[in-house]
C-alpha cells in the first residue's frame, strides 16, 4: 500500500507489515481478497467519500481541477494510488490524460499528535 505509506508519511516497510497482518485476518474472516482494502482503511479510521454513484456515470477525473485538496488515497479502478494537494504520487502516471475515473477517496482524519 505504497499510497497510504506517501499520504501518511509513513514508511512502505511498516505500512508493508501492518497490511500484511491485516489481510490474514480479513482473508480468515470474510473470505474475499478484494473487500480488504475498504477494511483497511476503515481500520484505519480513514473516512470515504464516493465520487460515482450508480447510473452516474464517473463524475471525477485523475486530474488537478477534479480533486480536493489535501493528502488523500483515491480508488481507481484496479487499485488506489496517492494524491498530495491535488498532484498524484504514483511510479507511473496513472491519469490517462486526466481521464481516469476517480471512484471516491479516502482522508485520514487529523491527529493532534502522531
Amino acid at each position: 500500500m505504497r499510497a497510504v505509506a506517501i499520504v501518511d508519511r509513513r514508511s512502505y516497510t511498516e505500512v508493508f507489515d501492518e497490511v500484511e497482518q491485516f489481510r490474514r485476518r480479513c482473508d480468515l474472516q470474510h473470505g474475499a481478497l478484494k473487500t480488504w482494502i475498504p477494511r483497511y482503511m476503515l481500520h484505519l479510521g480513514w473516512v470515504w467519500t464516493p465520487a460515482t454513484f450508480l447510473a452516474e456515470g464517473c463524475t471525477m477525473h485523475l486530474c488537478a481541477r477534479e480533486l480536493p485538496r489535501g493528502r488523500i488515497v483515491v480508488r481507481i479502478s484496479t487499485r488506489v494510488a496517492a494524491v498530495v494537494d491535488r498532484v498524484l504520487h504514483d511510479i507511473a502516471d496513472e491519469s490517462r490524460g486526466g481521464r481516469r475515473c476517480v471512484y471516491g477517496w479516502w482522508t485520514r482524519p487529523e491527529v493532534e499528535a502522531r
